[in-house]
């Protein structure tokens, strides 16, 4: 699933493309904290079982910057390698309330940083973000044993409410970005960029060509090794069709977000 801004895409030559994982047990808010940076709502509802890809069109201090954003799932078989070898952001959650799902990120923290050497070969940025901390009184990891973690495997650490202020994910995401970004400039003169920092301005004129939807389906089939994606035109409020299926497979949003643009039209 993309949730594509076209209209931010106009006059735009250079495009930042930033490549962030969301991973963490069932239940830990990882469809929640996506859905909250995409459209600013608290959505509480999900199908566990979808693994979904979002894309959002955002300026950061005057860089340009293409999100895609994998809502992943976990279990049921399913291999890290999909987003190991394909982010440049880990967001790594747990439930402060549910101590299973704290020695899970562990798990995938070590996942990760084993990787480092071997599948990661270009900077990323690891973040351990403890969620749902407005139901302190359930609280059963401390905000110190979250931090030490991360401090274990160089990653950073937050504690987030979702249900509450878009501030505090807005301001997670932001930071986020900035630091790949401040990475990036740090390195470019070493080496020559590729398409994961850039996109050219033909690239840029194949999206915004016939309201972008055909032809972003191109741009996207170019991309190495991204996850499967179906593209939601925010504007409309409707499903385009999907990019690698003739039929759209059910959507874990697709129908509250339907409900709430009747709800407000």
């Amino acid at each position: 699933l993309v949730v594509y801004d076209l209209s931010m895409l106009r006059n735009r030559k250079v495009i930042n493309e930033i490549h962030i994982a969301i991973i963490g047990a069932n239940g830990s808010g990882k469809s929640a904290l996506t859905v909250k940076f995409m459209t600013k709502r608290y959505i509480g509802e999900y199908d566990p079982n979808m693994e979904d890809t979002y894309c959002k069109q955002i300026t950061i201090n005057g860089n340009e910057c293409m999100l895609w954003i994998m809502d992943t799932v976990e279990g049921s078989g399913k291999s890290s390698s999909r987003y190991v070898s394909w982010a440049d952001v880990f967001l790594v959650l747990y439930s402060v309330t549910n101590r299973d799902s704290f020695e899970y990120a562990e798990k995938l923290l070590k996942e990760i940083h084993s990787h480092d050497h071997s599948v990661c070969v270009r900077p990323h940025i690891v973040c351990l973000i403890g969620n749902k901390i407005d139901l302190d009184r359930y609280r059963q990891v401390s905000k110190n044993q979250g931090a030490i973690m991360a401090t274990m495997y160089s990653a950073k650490f937050y504690e987030i409410n979702v249900t509450e202020e878009y501030s505090m994910v807005k301001n997670l995401f932001r930071d986020l970005i900035e630091e790949v970004i401040i990475s990036r400039d740090r390195i470019s003169s070493q080496r020559s960029p590729n398409s994961r920092v850039w996109m050219n301005q033909r690239v840029t004129d194949e999206i915004l060509s016939n309201e972008g939807t055909q032809n972003l389906k191109s741009v996207i089939g170019r991309r190495p090794k991204s996850p499967s994606v179906k593209v939601y035109d925010t504007m409309k409020i409707k499903m385009a069709p999907s990019i690698h299926q003739k039929k759209s497979s059910g959507l874990k949003i697709l129908k509250l977000f339907q409900e709430r643009y009747r709800e407000t039209s």
